[in-house]
């Protein structure tokens, strides 16, 4: 924590603390990020730090609690259901399982537009995801969350470490591709005329020819060995 929050904790009457969710729904197959608080910190209006809005929405979030001993803590995220909105989403992207939840606190004094406004004042930053669904009625529904390392079924590496083939979405998001004319070439990379016959090879050559710079934007690893 920095020294200002820390200043602000031990005051013996501190400002109000103000908790911010980030809900982010992209790996369940959604394209949906969501900023929001629950509109009981002195406010049921927007809220604004480091530049992005934050809007009231029902919720209650229970377990945050740190422990060096014994199991994980599993916290519970419980929001309002009204209009069926969140069951929808939940029924279309399995329960949301994977979904990562951010929980970011800071005080009142330090949020945008006020006096003593400081976006670098914040606590340590919670991110969990949601594990499962645990309750649904017409009123809310109730997720338990866990940590990235606890999530059901997962497996470490996060991804195979592959030497010589790319995982990388071809001129999608990581790859960075831009058409540069000359710079076309097919999966054997055999230079082509026009873009319509460009399609990488997914391999460290394919990749050097269409960007030739380093750090080239490729996403296996050549520098793994197989161990046998």
């Amino acid at each position: 924590m920095t020294n200002q929050i820390n200043a602000e904790v031990l005051k013996l009457a501190p400002d109000a603390l103000i908790e911010l969710y980030i809900l982010d729904t992209t790996p369940t197959g959604s394209a949906s990020i969501e900023y929001f608080h629950a509109g009981t910190s002195e406010t049921r209006w927007p809220i604004v730090f480091q530049g992005i809005t934050y809007q009231p929405f029902p919720i209650e979030i229970k377990g945050f609690e740190r422990n060096g001993q014994g199991t994980v803590a599993k916290p519970t995220a419980t929001v309002s259901n009204i209009g069926g909105l969140i069951s929808a989403t939940a029924l279309q992207y399995e329960d949301l399982v994977g979904a990562k939840f951010t929980r970011k606190r800071t005080f009142a004094k330090f949020l945008d537009g006020a006096r003593t406004a400081d976006p670098t004042q914040e606590f340590p930053i919670d991110v969990y995801y949601v594990n499962r669904k645990t309750a649904e009625n017409a009123q809310f529904v109730t997720f338990e969350l866990t940590t990235s390392f606890d999530s059901y079924g997962l497996t470490l590496p996060g991804r195979q470490i592959l030497q010589n083939s790319c995982p990388w979405k071809y001129k999608g998001a990581e790859c960075s591709w831009v058409p540069v004319p000359g710079k076309y070439f097919d999966v054997n990379d055999v230079s082509q005329a026009t873009v319509g016959g460009d399609v990488c090879g997914k391999r460290l050559t394919s990749c050097s020819l269409r960007f030739g710079a380093v750090p080239l934007p490729f996403g296996a690893f050549p520098g793994a060995r197989a161990y046998v």
